[in-house]
């Protein structure tokens, strides 16, 4: 999954845990947040991977396959443009908990940043609305339902590695 936020201002300072009990929509108490990056703090620098444990939050989780495992939401700068920021996971499509966190953080970014979204490499833009309208009803679900759909979905098929995954790396 990816897509790409509009940079408008950069007026962001948020917690990791803060930012994941937002777009996960779970309580942080307890909560691990396992990061790579030089800081736990979303601010200035938009160049940033994190995820959850989901074993921590449902212990059939430890039943899921190891392909599933990499769950990762990770923001990076576009290549040779500092007014964009890609957000992206490493699958083509991911299983529900982490649209739900996917799709959550990508609306917070765009929010906090003044900016438009786009989900086909920059070629249309939209609104926050109309954003959130397309993709409410897993923005809006149940985050432990969503873990519980996950480990029957992980069951039954493999992940599809992102095909500009290493692209949008940016290294």
């Amino acid at each position: 999954m990816r897509a790409l936020v509009e940079v408008n201002q950069n007026k962001i300072n948020i917690e990791l845990d803060d930012l994941a009990e937002l777009i996960w929509g779970i309580d942080k108490n307890g909560l691990w947040i396992n990061h790579a990056g030089t800081t736990q703090t979303l601010k200035d620098e938009f160049r940033l991977s994190f995820s959850l444990f989901p074993s921590d939050l449902n212990p059939e989780w430890k039943n899921v396959p190891l392909e599933w495992k990499a769950d990762g939401l990770l923001i990076q700068p576009v290549k040779d443009n500092s007014k964009e920021i890609a957000v992206f996971t490493e699958y083509e499509t991911e299983l529900p908990f982490n649209q739900k966190g996917f799709y959550n953080l990508v609306a917070y970014l765009a929010t906090h940043l003044n900016g438009k979204i786009s989900e086909d490499d920059g070629n249309h833009w939209k609104t926050i609305s109309q954003f959130r309208l397309k993709h409410k009803s897993i923005m809006i679900a149940d985050f432990y339902q969503l873990l519980a759909e996950s480990i029957e979905i992980s069951a039954k098929a493999l992940p599809v590695d992102e095909p500009k995954y290493y692209d949008l790396l940016n290294e």
